[in-house]
């Protein structure tokens, strides 16, 4: 629990946002979130302050302009490094800054590394994360978070119920352009002093693509009623796990039994994005091509020539599953 209450009076209000630009891949982040955090700031009557691990990498951040729109950019300590070995050493660190400073709110991006460090860091504070907003408003001196349920067909309002500091996650599609005007920003070393944290890596297991959700797979097969029995059925799992690919299906296939519920692809299902879509038997009605509109590329194999997914596939076999099914497997199998 943290050591005392929040105290708006002891300490000027503020927001803060936490900088970080996933060890380079996202050079975009920071400055994004810089801005959210002003115009929060703003519709909260607060200080907009980032917080980073280090002096080196704020005054980086500030000749590069990534934090227009901030008051204050704090450093957990002064040299790269500074004891700072991984997420749970920053989650300590950012525990005793917040305890020190008692910011209202702490923002994150939704990103693999800050999604981390925010997790371990509510569990250190006891406060609940609120994530992954794809909104947040000021609303009688709290702020109230939007995100997406029911794979994206619906908002949830969520408003905390705790004393601040509010932690919340930031879902990094959303975030603008930061178009605020440069302004003087102060460097403060907060000089954070914890004792490094010492993990161990008990192993690693890498999650079959079988079991990942289907918004997260790179390659998708998805089955429908042109599936004639268990045996084909049988057949294209076994392309899967070949494939390194997770398997969906129609709303049809569903209703068939072929796949359960939750591997519906479609309106009524999961909205998904893979590089690669192969349609097996499926005819393609409008709220399945809907659920694969972002589909990079789409292969067909249907033995009806004239089925809608035709229009959407890049690539069309008219053809048996069948008969397809079964010979790519074979190749597959004599290249292993």
């Amino acid at each position: 629990m943290l050591a005392r209450e929040h105290d708006v009076s002891a300490v000027e209000a503020e927001i803060w946002a936490f900088l970080h630009d996933e060890d380079g891949v996202a050079p975009e982040l920071p400055q994004r979130m810089a801005g959210e955090c002003h115009r929060l700031a703003r519709l909260a009557g607060s200080r907009a302050c980032g917080v980073v691990s280090c002096s080196e990498t704020a005054e980086r951040m500030l000749a590069q302009q990534e934090t227009k729109g901030l008051e204050a950019l704090y450093s957990l300590v002064e040299t790269p490094g500074g004891g700072i070995t991984n997420g749970a050493d920053l989650a300590v660190r950012l525990e005793e800054a917040i305890k020190e400073r008692q910011p209202l709110l702490v923002l994150f991006p939704a990103s693999s590394i800050a999604n981390d460090i925010a997790a371990r860091l509510a569990a250190r504070l006891d406060r609940p994360l609120l994530g992954t907003a794809v909104d947040i408003e000021w609303e009688h001196d709290a702020p109230v978070i939007r995100r997406e349920v029911y794979g994206n067909r619906a908002h949830q309002i969520v408003k905390p119920s705790t004393p601040p500091p509010w932690l919340a996650t930031v879902a990094v599609g959303v975030l603008e352009e930061n178009t605020v005007a440069a302004s003087d920003t102060e460097i403060t070393c907060l000089a954070t002093a914890a004792e490094p944290v010492q993990e161990m890596l008990e192993g690693r297991r890498r999650l079959p693509a079988s079991e990942l959700d289907l918004v997260d797979a790179d390659i998708v097969l998805s089955v429908g009623r042109g599936i004639s029995s268990n045996a084909v059925l049988e057949q294209v799992h076994r392309l899967a796990e070949l494939l390194d690919a997770a398997v969906g299906g129609s709303r049809e296939a569903v209703f068939s039994g072929l796949v359960p519920r939750e591997r519906q692809i479609g309106a009524s299902g999961k909205w998904i994005a893979p590089r690669i879509y192969v349609a097996l038997g499926i005819s393609g009605s409008t709220y399945h091509l809907m659920g694969i509109r972002d589909a990079k590329h789409v292969l067909s194999i249907n033995t009806d020539a004239t089925a809608p997914m035709v229009g959407r596939a890049k690539t069309n076999i008219v053809a048996s599953i069948d008969d397809i099914v079964p010979q790519v497997i074979a190749a597959l199998e004599k290249d292993k």
